[in-house]
């Protein structure tokens, strides 16, 4: 994965060493996370979302807003079911994935 300047991330396949997916979004990123199934891609940028999507379907499964600040930094749980995340501050949100 890669984000390109028109705020877009990327999916890349080495073999083919081509674009697979193009995954939208308005704003800078700012972290990426993929589930360790590899079946979901979350990232927050600076629009004040975090996007989930569903990388075999290539679906937006939600996108989780924050009232006032960005979200800077991602963390997944190891068995994929709570993500992780702080914005400005000395808050840590915890959103279900299940």
């Amino acid at each position: 994965m890669f984000q390109q300047e028109s705020g877009e991330v990327h999916q890349w396949e080495c073999s083919s060493q081509s674009i697979i997916h193009t995954y939208p979004h308005n704003d800078l990123l700012l972290d990426l996370v993929i589930s360790n199934d590899e079946h979901h891609i979350m990232y927050c940028s600076s629009e004040k979302n975090v996007f989930v999507w569903d990388i075999p379907t290539k679906s937006e499964k939600y996108r989780i807003p924050h009232p006032e600040a960005n979200y800077i930094y991602l963390v997944l749980s190891a068995d994929n079911k709570r993500l992780m995340s702080n914005a400005y501050g000395p808050y840590v949100f915890v959103i279900d994935c299940t």
